[in-house]
């Protein structure tokens, strides 16, 4: 119940904070730019790791958590360069 009130204090079920989420999946999202430099790359997760990812690449604080919107099975594209992140596509769902 609390993560789901306040992502910016609360943990997961698991302990993890969201800035320990975002951590772990941009390190994730790094490593396979390095392994697959040639790219694309599609990693599928759950809408709160997703959610996170978004909001670190945006440079937005956690608590802005409820303003985006994932939805179950859609795709939400971003671009990987060297100094930045760009979002393409946000909650893209696939007919």
């Amino acid at each position: 119940r609390e993560w789901n009130a306040d992502r910016t204090t609360a943990r997961t079920p698991a302990g993890d904070t969201i800035t320990a989420v975002q951590d772990r999946a941009m390190n994730e999202m790094q490593a396979l730019r390095v392994r697959f430099p040639l790219g694309p790359i599609a990693i599928v997760s759950h809408s709160e790791v997703i959610r996170s990812i978004v909001l670190r690449c945006l440079n937005l604080p956690a608590s802005h958590y409820h303003r985006l919107r994932i939805d179950p099975a859609s795709v939400s594209c971003l671009e990987m360069h060297d100094d930045f992140i760009r979002l393409e596509s946000l909650n893209e769902r696939l007919t």
